[in-house]
């Protein structure tokens, strides 16, 4: 009873979709009918009237009879029939017009339907494809972790598995898959993204284009929110513009037993609004608000858009804001930078502006200490530079700076961690653990929650959340 009842229910909906899919096209023929009707009916008055002026005395009577010739004049109001020739070819042309009166539409209805049914196909088919995609995201452990945790078996006897940072195109279209339905998956399902990773690499490298498919848990409008009650807020301000970026955060956060705040999602991927330094002024084609409210009807469109943004803008800063708790809560700014030449340090820290003014930590007794743990922990764990940068320091815009605006007892400080690191360290597990570690013990963290260690000992399909 349950089948039967669900298919009726799918029926009702296809009809009511073929409806709404008919629907303008229906009025459409509609307005021509009567269109048509009106002329024709006027045509047919001026010539019928001269004929017959009892019978037809105003263009009225004319249009009366061609609605009655239309349902068949069953109470006989149409009286006598046309008597001159034009009246005759018109009451043809009336009578054919009866005819499409009903097959129109029945017709219209009838390729809604059809349609209908397709869209129900292919979003079916749309589906199929989501979950192949979202299973060629399956947790693997990493051989450099295990490694790693040899080396401190205070962390766990048990091997942990982790969701891959990407999959690669080839990879699924190995599978079976067709570019042009995983770009379809992509596009129609937000906790997919397409991602290049040659914009990871330094163009001294000359890399070439490599398209991979990104894969995120999503609870927000913005992205992705995450309470573990911690002092310690990890926060992927950039997710949607970096590579890999939330990947690393989520696991960072993960190890730590920190909150954690994503934005993994745009209003306007044409336009991306950065929260990583917000401008005081969000701009839609390079307008401000205030310049599109000049003329508010023709940039209509425009002002929606802004908005979203602002309304997206202000959920992510309450969230934020919600999770940095007390006077020792620590607000983390999680980003990427390339290597090069010129910039040869795999991580920076900054706190200050250029200059070392506006500094963003009140304990800088905490802060200090911190560097100096991660610096050497980096290096003799991993070989990895570890700098107070001042290539990246903060800017007066800077999302550490919106935070203390209102919370000024809130400690924040920037991280920039190489896309070495990030994307092409098979090491980046044990990195992200060890990082973690020092975090948790220059602030005062929690550290993992046993309900997490767990998850990590099964392995699944994408994130556990």
């Amino acid at each position: 009873m349950k089948i039967l009842s669900m298919k009726k229910t799918n029926s009702f909906i296809l009809f009511g979709r073929a409806f709404k899919n008919a629907k303008s096209d229906f009025w459409v023929s509609i307005q021509v009918l009567l269109v048509v009707t009106v002329i024709l009916t006027i045509v047919f008055y001026l010539a019928e009237h001269r004929a017959q002026p009892e019978e037809y005395r105003t263009p009225l009577d004319a249009l009366v009879w061609a609605a009655t010739r239309y349902i068949g004049d069953p109470g006989n109001f149409a009286g006598n029939g046309p008597v001159t020739l034009i009246g005759r070819y018109i009451d043809t042309i009336i009578g054919i017009m009866d005819i499409l009166i009903f097959a129109v539409p029945a017709g219209l209805v009838a390729n809604g339907f059809r349609k209908a049914m397709e869209d129900e196909k292919r979003k079916n088919y749309m589906e199929a494809i989501r979950l192949r995609v979202f299973k060629a995201f399956r947790q693997v452990h990493s051989t450099t972790f295990d490694e790693y945790r040899d080396r401190h078996p205070e962390i766990s006897n048990h091997s942990y598995f982790f969701t891959p940072r990407k999959v690669s195109i080839a990879k699924l279209e190995v599978k079976g898959l067709k570019l042009s339905d995983i770009l379809d998956i992509v596009n129609n399902y937000p906790e997919f993204r397409l991602k290049n990773m040659a914009t990871a690499v330094s163009s001294e490298s000359q890399p070439e284009d490599r398209l991979v498919v990104e894969h995120f848990p999503l609870n927000t409008d913005y992205g992705y929110c995450k309470d573990r009650n911690s002092n310690i807020t990890i926060v992927a301000s950039s997710s949607t513009a970096e590579v890999g970026t939330g990947w690393f955060a989520y696991y960072l956060a993960k190890f730590g037993g920190f909150n954690l705040i994503c934005k993994e999602l745009e209003v306007d991927p044409d336009e991306p609004d950065s929260f990583s330094a917000m401008p005081s002024q969000i701009q839609v084609d390079g307008f401000t608000k205030k310049e599109l409210e000049t003329d508010p009807k023709a940039n209509r469109d425009r002002l929606a858009l802004i908005d979203k943004k602002q309304a997206r803008r202000e959920s992510f800063l309450n969230d934020l804001k919600a999770l940095c708790k007390g006077e020792n809560s620590w607000c983390i700014i999680l980003l990427s930078h390339i290597k090069n030449q010129t910039n040869t340090n795999d991580i920076h820290f900054a706190h200050c502006k250029k200059d070392g003014s506006d500094l963003a930590v009140n304990d800088m007794d905490a802060y200090i200490s911190m560097l100096q743990k991660m610096q050497s922990t980096m290096q003799d764990e991993f070989s990895i530079t570890s700098v107070q940068s001042s290539r990246y320091p903060l800017k007066s815009s800077s999302l550490v700076y919106k935070v203390r605006k209102d919370k000024p007892e809130v400690n924040g400080f920037t991280v920039r961690v190489s896309t070495d690191i990030i994307c092409f360290d098979a090491r980046t597990h044990a990195i992200m653990h060890s990082m973690a570690s020092v975090i948790n013990n220059s602030f005062n963290g929690q550290g993992m929650q046993p309900a997490e260690d767990e998850m990590f000992k099964k392995r699944l399909f994408g994130y556990t959340e």
